[in-house]
């Protein structure tokens, strides 16, 4: 399969002055002698998107991901390395690249679509589509220097999603728009996927990088830390943020022979978890409607003030489907001491999901819903298939559903004379 972007070996090297003066001083002196420091904002830096393929890239702020995406659309030249890409290629980075503000909404559309490499009239088939996207039909007359940044973004990204792009290359705008352009502008870019177009997303959705990309990187500090599927990408960053935040708790991770990533900082350890039936055996294959109990039994090794026990079901995707603890559901435990275990029950009725399987996540923590520790977390380890007894459309099918008809006659008006 042909790469659609290769970048290889790629830098960005920054020099940074103390002041102007130094800068100046440095045109006199030339390379004989230097008045700046060396800042690299990018290292070694190497990847394949395949075309047609979904490609992710995560990490902290300031790690150097939107910079990254400036080099790969030509909008920044590397220091060193190199970035090839086949395809016409759509960009939609930080507020206001390739857009006028003294234009209007409508001549920023013919404007960047034609940079874009759309001939005129193509731009205008497609202009309705645009703006019936954006939702600005009122305002697109009006320069785009009066649009807020909600608005500003969803110009561009209808721009970006109807030139027909090879290649598709988004950044964190997008977290600009409000809850609902945000899931418009998510299905678009499904839609895109699934017609082959190639797609370099950077987010901090983690939900988005599971069920949006195909693969997905992790860069930290510049540099690739990661390049892997999204499970283990979201998996081990998740761990990390944890780590990072935790440091001085020293909080490890380590990885079991079947791949599960397990974390924590070791004062209490998850000793059994799993799903057991309404008969007490334990079991994986879950039927909607029947009862059944998630099971956590954790040992502590310090004491605990305010221990937390509950555990996530994901979907294939990554895509978090139930999140249960005792503190969210209203149950604080006692205060935990060396030597103890903690056994805690969640008892529900498993809903009507999909034929497929789910992944069971354990955790045991200290502190609140909001600002907790994690002691142990193992990822993914529970593998459940739920079996509906009949098809299941979409994600899951709700309870409690009523249906009414209303059928109403309609007269067929005489012609006149008649």
């Amino acid at each position: 399969m042909k790469a659609a972007i290769e970048v290889r070996g790629l830098g960005l090297r920054y020099r940074l002055y103390p002041s102007a003066f130094d800068r100046l001083k440095q045109i006199v002196a030339g390379e004989r002698k230097r008045f700046y420091r060396e800042q690299w904002a990018l290292r070694d830096v190497t990847f394949d998107v395949a075309e047609g393929r979904s490609f992710g890239i995560i990490g902290p702020n300031g790690s150097g991901k939107s910079t990254l995406l400036k080099v790969v659309c030509d909008l920044l030249a590397p220091t060193e390395g190199l970035v090839r890409r086949r395809g016409r290629l759509a960009a939609l980075l930080e507020l206001g690249a390739g857009f006028n503000a003294e234009y209007t909404g409508r001549e920023n559309v013919f404007l960047n679509a034609s940079l874009l490499g759309m001939p005129r009239e193509q731009i205008e088939r497609v202009y309705p589509e645009i703006v019936a996207f954006s939702q600005l039909a009122d305002f697109m007359d009006q320069p785009v220097k009066t649009y807020s940044s909600g608005m500003f973004v969803r110009l561009a990204f209808s721009v970006a999603a109807h030139v027909d792009p090879e290649v598709l290359v988004v950044d964190e705008a997008l977290a600009v728009g409000d809850a609902v352009f945000q899931h418009r502008c998510m299905k678009k870019i499904a839609d895109l996927r699934a017609r082959g177009t190639t797609i370099l997303l950077v987010t901090h959705d983690m939900n988005a990088l599971s069920s949006l990309c195909d693969e997905a990187m992790w860069i930290e500090e510049g540099r690739v830390r990661l390049v892997s599927s999204p499970r283990e990408i979201v998996q081990r960053y998740l761990a990390w943020v944890y780590e990072n935040r935790d440091s001085e708790l020293r909080i490890s991770s380590e990885v079991d022979r079947s791949g599960v990533l397990r974390y924590g900082d070791g004062r209490a350890r998850l000793e059994r978890w799993g799903v057991v039936d309404e008969t007490g055996g334990a079991t994986t294959m879950l039927v909607p409607g029947e009862r059944y109990e998630v099971v956590l039994d954790a040992a502590f090794h310090a004491d605990v003030a305010e221990p937390i026990l509950g555990f996530q079901i994901r979907d294939p995707f990554g895509r978090e489907l139930i999140s249960m603890n005792t503190t969210e559901r209203g149950t604080p435990l006692p205060p935990a001491r060396a030597g103890e275990r903690l056994t805690v029950r969640f008892a529900f009725p498993w809903p009507e999901l999909a034929e497929t399987d789910y992944s069971l996540s354990p955790a045991v923590a200290s502190g609140t819903q909001e600002n907790h520790t994690v002691l142990d977390w193992i990822d993914g380890d529970v593998i459940l298939r739920s079996v509906p007894t009949s098809r299941v459309l979409g994600l899951f099918r709700p309870h409690d559903v009523t249906l009414a008809v209303e059928r109403r006659g309609t007269e067929v008006p005489r012609p006149e004379g008649s």
